[in-house]
């Protein structure tokens, strides 16, 4: 079926401005499916603004320069997808990186484990040999540590900061322990 809302252009041509399109995707008994667009024309064009499948929701799917935005109660950019620019913010209008969190006061970015284990952000560089650098923070049981991993090596922490004390190369791999000051790059070398 198709809803569609029409009216003239300034050449006094009718034009089926935006539309509400429905298909059957199944009609088995006891599977049936249904799938539904919004059309929208933009430049001349019709364009899929939202599709709705029986397997998933996309928005502007066509790949237009349309933004997405979402509106909390006290921000008017609580989620916004800079189409653009290919950016995700959370909290802001104007995405700075891929993935943007603004927050006016104390912003804090909660990464939680239900199971008990472990819960942690990792930083991964892969080169173009497929070969990945990647340093993880990680709180490990109540012990926040820093990780590092690489194609050559497997995980291994280079700072643990526990309640009573901060250890430095727990694993004993061969590894350098260095401080440098303003004016000597060993200042203190291990």
């Amino acid at each position: 079926g198709k809803i569609a809302f029409q009216a003239e252009n300034d050449a006094d041509q009718v034009v089926e401005y935006f539309s509400i399109r429905t298909y059957i995707s199944d009609e088995t008994d006891g599977t049936e499916d249904g799938h539904m667009q919004i059309v929208g024309v933009t430049n001349g064009a019709d364009k899929k603004r939202l599709d709705l499948t029986p397997t998933e929701a996309v928005f502007n799917d066509d790949s237009l320069d349309i933004d997405f935005r979402v509106e909390s109660d006290g921000n008017a950019n609580m989620l916004k997808v800079d189409a653009g620019n290919n950016r995700v913010a959370i909290g802001s209008a104007s995405p700075e990186s891929v993935l943007h969190v603004e927050e006016g006061t104390s912003p804090k970015i909660t990464v939680r484990s239900t199971d008990g284990t472990s819960a942690s952000i990792k930083l991964q560089r892969v080169n173009e040999n497929d070969a990945s650098t990647d340093f993880e923070l990680k709180n490990d049981g109540g012990i926040l540590k820093i990780i590092a991993d690489n194609s050559s090596q497997n995980e291994r922490p280079i700072v643990n900061f526990e309640t009573t004390q901060v250890v430095f190369n727990e694993t004993q791999v061969d590894m350098n322990f260095r401080i440098e000051s303003n004016l000597r790059a060993d200042f203190f070398s291990l």
